[in-house]
């Protein structure tokens, strides 16, 4: 259990052999096992994780019984192992006397590790049989963002088994693992549950009594393996408290000179050789050192040519994307672009595929309100006049878009985090700072998850960059953006809603940025009905 340093099994020596005298309950498999790893104690009861030593024990030992007990989903997966008197020999030890914590520890974080690799397997194929059946679009919208979990879920545990296979240990971070793990299955399961006409609560086949074992056993992942609220608890005290600020490296630090420069960052990018970058987009230097520059830009709540700039790398001079449209009155198209843009020609998707109008055409509004001032501009135009276009250059600017705009809200995430975690460690309430209060570690334990798995699945994409894992990514900048958005603002309080407080510079930014080059509900939605018509989207191949 959770309290684990006080257990009372013990091992006594006698002679060359230990005898082991206690029971464990919630043993997994140990119906079927036919041995087990024992913690038991050595030391004395005030040792706690001192005095514990790890024993293999062989389950047909005499003296061991396996008491099965039946689960609320129907499998007696579970069992309670009584120890009376069980004898094992000196060599059964794993590791040094007086040292079961760490292999206790060790072994715990590689199943949240590891486990995290095999149980996304399995959610995938669940994904697929549940899209099979999907018709509503709220239901395949949910679909959609579960493709973007399992994603970001198959990154992040791939990066824990690299670790694993150089001879690593994942340590607290396997609890990052563990924690969106348990949010992306839960939330995967209660989509299921909605897509079947009778939630799966009465069967007519054998397999859909498989499922109901499954949707039941989901509401478990948040207790086995540690608690939610214990990886909370992990993530706090091990990866949070302490923190000062979010780490860079060669990229990012010269990325953040050139958005700082005195002159602007129009000037800085220029200094930095941004252009030069931009014309080998396939190298993954440069790749790496664009997408530096907007996680720069997010964190500075920043302006500059940048966006402009790469889409006209891509779509020629004086060309840009519309990153957003909207139906208009009188059959017209509102087309939303970067202001920095020089838009002599601009690059729609219509109904019909790709085209481009020329930018004389559009009646630009100046009276528009934008969150982000000076980031956008929108106006209204007749599609009925565009070109038709090759669809090659726009896709391939649209995926760049999104890898990019994905790193600034990456960038916007990390300055929230780090002003909120700096306030709750000086701000005092009730004569204690506020981070010394559980609701408040528990919501910057949250934003750090949020933020960990976005930066996993920005790096996996930026490396091996696909039109899909573009577009998985997008979608969950937005989402874990926006949750990142809101756990700190709350654990800032009042001050962080002040327009004084910078807060509402980050959390705007990545709101306006999810609108642009697909919104997270509307790219789940495509991904969604992609997996309704069996096409699996998983992004990129590891």
């Amino acid at each position: 259990g959770s309290d684990f340093a006080s257990l009372r099994t013990r091992a006594t020596k006698d002679g060359e052999t230990w005898v082991i005298d206690g029971h464990k309950i919630w043993t997994s498999w140990s119906r079927w096992a036919k041995r087990c790893l024992v913690i038991a104690r050595t030391g004395s009861p005030e040792s706690r994780h001192h005095g514990l030593s790890a024993f293999i024990v062989d389950l047909e030992s005499p003296g061991v019984t396996v008491a099965t007990i039946n689960q609320a989903n129907g499998s007696p997966e579970l069992a309670e192992v009584f120890f009376d008197g069980v004898r094992v020999d000196e060599q059964a030890l794993v590791g040094d006397l007086d040292g079961g914590w760490t292999v206790a520890m060790y072994l715990l974080s590689c199943e949240r590790g590891s486990y995290a690799w095999q149980r996304n397997a399995t959610l995938q194929a669940r994904l697929a049989e549940f899209a099979s059946r999907a018709t509503e679009p709220t239901d395949i919208e949910r679909l959609g963002q579960s493709a973007a979990d399992l994603f970001a879920m198959r990154v992040r545990s791939w990066s824990t088994m690299r670790e694993l296979a150089a001879d690593g240990a994942p340590g607290p971070q396997s609890a990052v693992n563990k924690a969106f793990l348990a949010d992306s299955e839960q939330y995967l399961f209660d989509t299921a549950e909605r897509i079947d006409p009778a939630g799966f609560m009465w069967s007519h086949t054998a397999r859909d009594e498989v499922l109901l074992e499954e949707l039941l056993f989901a509401h478990a992942i948040t207790i086995y393996g540690g608690t939610r609220q214990i990886q909370n608890v992990t993530v706090f005290r091990q990866l949070v408290s302490g923190h000062t600020s979010s780490p860079t490296d060669d990229y990012l630090d010269a990325a953040l000179a050139a958005v700082d420069d005195a002159a602007g960052p129009a000037r800085g990018l220029e200094t930095l050789g941004y252009r030069d970058v931009l014309a080998d987009l396939d190298d993954t230097d440069n790749l790496r050192a664009v997408c530096a520059v907007f996680e720069a830009i997010g964190r500075r709540a920043s302006g500059g040519p940048g966006l402009a700039q790469l889409l006209q790398a891509v779509l020629g001079e004086a060309t840009t994307l519309a990153l957003n449209t909207a139906p208009a009155d009188g059959g017209r198209t509102y087309v939303t672009v970067d202001a920095a843009a020089a838009h002599d020609e601009i690059v729609v998707e219509t109904a019909d595929g790709w085209a481009t109008v020329a930018g004389s055409t559009v009646s630009w509004d100046s009276d528009v309100h934008y969150l982000v001032a000076d980031r956008l501009r929108t106006g209204v135009v007749d599609l009925a006049g565009a070109t038709a276009v090759d669809s090659a250059a726009p896709r391939r600017a649209t995926t760049l878009a999104r890898l990019a705009l994905a790193h600034e809200v990456l960038g916007a995430a990390d300055a929230m985090f780090d002003v909120a975690v700096e306030y709750a460690g000086q701000r005092e309430q009730f004569g204690a700072t506020l981070d010394s209060f559980q609701a408040v570690q528990f919501m910057l334990a949250e934003s750090h998850i949020a933020r960990t798995a976005l930066r996993e699945v920005c790096e996996a994409t930026r490396n091996s960059l696909t039109d899909d894992a573009a577009t998985l990514t997008k979608v969950l900048a937005g989402r874990l953006g926006r949750r990142v958005g809101r756990e700190t603002l709350q654990s800032l309080g009042a001050i962080g809603f002040t327009e004084e407080h910078p807060h509402h510079n980050w959390f705007h930014r990545v709101m306006t940025i999810d609108a642009l080059a697909g919104r997270s509900p509307a790219l789940a939605r495509e991904m969604g009905a992609r997996l309704a018509a069996g096409d699996i989207p998983f992004g990129l191949t590891l």
